[in-house]
């Protein structure tokens, strides 16, 4: 199990890899809360940037094809660490940096 923290402007978000299940948080203090992707919001140019033929699609379906493409992209990964290194680069394109990365029974190694 491998947590990853990175920050977007004041925020700082948790993402946990475990397997090829992941959860997201945003961080608030000691207090983090893990949900599903579903959990998330999504814009309708943010699923369009990644996915353009999705675009004469309802946004609720859009959402859905696009998770469901996420996760399918995830689990061809198979590793944790490819996982992890997928991920950061995807989101520093988004603007998100990280911090650190948490695994488990180990000590957080700082990234920043």
């Amino acid at each position: 199990m491998l947590d990853l923290y990175f920050k977007f402007g004041t925020e700082v978000i948790a993402i946990r890899i475990d397997g090829t299940n992941l959860t997201f948080s945003k961080v608030q203090g000691n207090w983090v809360k893990y949900a599903p992707i579903e959990g998330l919001r999504f814009s309708k140019e943010g699923i369009l940037k990644e996915f353009p033929d999705l675009k004469d699609k309802p946004f609720e379906e859009m959402k859905r094809i696009a998770i469901q493409r996420f996760k399918e992209h995830i689990k061809k990964l198979q590793d944790e660490e490819k996982i992890a290194e997928y991920l950061k680069q995807d989101l520093a394109k988004h603007g998100y940096d990280l911090l650190a990365i948490h695994k488990k029974g180990f000590r957080p190694i700082v990234v920043k």
